[in-house]
């Protein structure tokens, strides 16, 4: 997952959860992957976690490490690694 941040130095994720499902309800069955390190300023770090099928993805932020609480995300991306 390659995570674009929004172009301040202001509103800076802490911990964030990515939540992977079937249906949009997003309940307990679904896959919850909790990560660290958003990075701040159009950074744009890659995240890697076990590959999962889903339909339907939430992101949600958990801390904000920054000085405001005004916090998002400007493009996230799925990205697929070929074998090897």
């Amino acid at each position: 997952m390659l995570l674009l941040t929004r172009a301040n130095t202001a509103d800076i994720i802490g911990n964030y959860r990515l939540i992977l499902g079937n249906d949009a309800a997003f309940d307990a069955s679904d896959t919850v992957f909790t990560l660290t390190g958003a990075g701040s300023n159009l950074a744009a770090p890659v995240k890697s976690f076990t590959q999962t099928t889903a339909r339907y993805a939430r992101w949600e932020v958990a801390t904000s490490i920054g000085t405001v609480q005004n916090l998002g995300g400007a493009e996230m991306r799925f990205l697929n690694a070929p074998a090897g």
